[in-house]
């Protein structure tokens, strides 16, 4: 399926002209690799895509199957899509779905949430800050992809905080 986007002003109303200084709604649905797609948000008006010294403001969710994704924050140049430093929340049923996603190998894992900041230059794509959980596990630390290749490569710096035990008498091995 082809993925359709819908622009609305700020009043939500799809046949009244686009606001030219108010910041524009979009959804939007489709397929992604397979997976049915949805899109919800908001961007900054279009005007501001004149001004490339000004950051240009979202907020966007999108779901691709059991993935959901947030982004919000500013882009400095969002027509180029690199150069951006964004607030990034992102959960699952699997990481091993990354793969058929966005081409990103990761292992089979239990349902998973991350929060963390999500940034892009060159080839590069970061991860930082993350904190979030792997089933009842937590992880963080930062994430980088590096896309320059045929196929994307991750490296990460995660780790996971110890376990404190209250009670030590009731764990049993």
């Amino acid at each position: 399926r082809a993925l359709r986007v819908q622009f609305l002003n700020g009043l939500r109303r799809a046949r009244e002209p686009i606001s030219r200084h108010g910041p524009v709604l979009c959804c939007g649905w489709g397929g992604c690799r397979g997976n049915a797609f949805t899109l919800n948000g908001s961007v900054a008006s279009p005007i501001q895509l004149e001004k490339s010294d000004q950051p240009y403001h979202i907020d966007i969710s999108a779901k691709a199957g059991a993935t959901k994704a947030r982004a919000q924050g500013s882009l400095r140049n969002p027509l180029q899509l690199h150069d951006f430093d964004l607030d990034f929340a992102i959960s699952g049923g699997d990481l091993e779905q990354w793969y058929r996603l966005l081409a990103i190998a990761m292992p089979q894992t239990p349902p998973y949430h991350f929060r963390g900041r999500l940034g892009h230059q060159a080839n590069v794509w970061s991860y930082r800050k993350v904190s979030g959980m792997v089933g009842h596990s937590d992880l963080g630390g930062d994430l980088d992809v590096d896309a320059s290749g045929k196929e994307a490569f991750p490296t990460a710096g995660l780790g996971s905080k110890p376990t404190a035990f209250q009670d030590p008498r009731g764990v049993r091995g």
